[in-house]
């Protein structure tokens, strides 16, 4: 990124919020069944299981993101951390106006209110895939619907911080909001025999739509982004001392970075292209 002039804030998960630990315990009984699924594959010999099981069991480490955030630092690049969700402090940065957009893979990034978000920003080459820039405002306008509303189908489509309802996938949940305006009236006139509505999910809807409206977050006024130049002793020293990089690959990387800083002051249509607003289909 910051070899084609783009200057990247980079944005940390803070402490789980409280809506989120049904979702954090069902994750954890997801690896313990991963765990056992892997002592079984290995009894039985088999090999290909191991593998798929092993790419369940990957996390990162609190190490591994304090590494991150240290290299970043030195690279002369701002760090942020969240009081929460790192999705919603992005978002609060970008309605602000502080940041272009949002560079995430989570849809909950346009139900935080981000005004832009970007997919595959950070894909493999390998893999051909377009940049997507999304506005909020081309996705409230193609579904003719509020921000209120938006929010109300993005957590009955199902969301990290309550439950679903067994049966209502998204093209039922825009019928609902659609139709009644709201989740809640959406769910005074819900066939209950043909949908199974979770006992405390009326009762959950509330806060968790108020947490989307009003997250806990860093209060953006107080954040100054400032860009340096990276400390170029201490990334030998941290990558190539402590981590045993190649002192020679972090030279040349440091090199386009300076000679990137000298002459780009923004990303050139033949270096990095967006694809343009892509007024994506959303519900099938």
């Amino acid at each position: 990124m910051l070899e084609v002039g783009i200057k990247p804030v980079w944005v940390f998960d803070g402490k789980a919020p409280d809506l989120k630990r049904g979702e954090l315990d069902r994750r954890k009984e997801k690896r313990a069944e991963a765990s056992a699924a892997l002592d079984a594959a290995k009894e039985a010999g088999d090999e290909e299981e191991v593998r798929a099981q092993a790419k369940r069991l990957v996390s990162v480490t609190r190490e591994m993101n304090e590494d991150a955030k240290k290299m970043l630092r030195l690279m002369g690049v701002p760090v942020i951390e969240s009081a929460t969700e790192a999705e919603a402090q992005c978002a609060v940065l970008c309605k602000a106006g502080k940041v272009y957009g949002v560079g995430s893979e989570d849809m909950d990034t346009l139900t935080f209110g981000s005004t832009k978000l970007i997919r595959n920003l950070n894909r493999s080459e390998a893999l051909k895939l377009p940049v997507l820039e999304i506005s909020l405002d081309s996705v409230l306008e193609d579904l003719k619907m509020t921000m209120d509303q938006f929010i109300d189908l993005c957590v009955l489509m199902g969301c990290d911080y309550c439950g679903t309802i067994k049966g209502v996938g998204p093209k039922k949940a825009y019928e609902l909001i659609a139709e009644h305006g709201s989740i809640e009236k959406a769910l005074t006139k819900i066939d209950r025999e043909k949908f199974t509505v979770p006992d405390n999910f009326e009762q959950d809807i509330v806060p968790v739509h108020e947490f989307f409206v009003h997250p806990e977050v860093q209060d953006v006024e107080a954040i100054e982004l400032k860009w340096n130049d990276p400390d170029e002793e201490g990334l030998l020293k941290f990558l190539c001392d402590e981590k045993q990089f190649s002192r020679d690959r972090i030279t040349k990387s440091l090199e386009k970075i300076k000679k990137s800083r000298g002459t780009a002051t923004q990303v050139r249509d033949h270096q990095f292209m967006f694809s343009g607003v892509k007024r994506i289909q959303l519900f099938a």
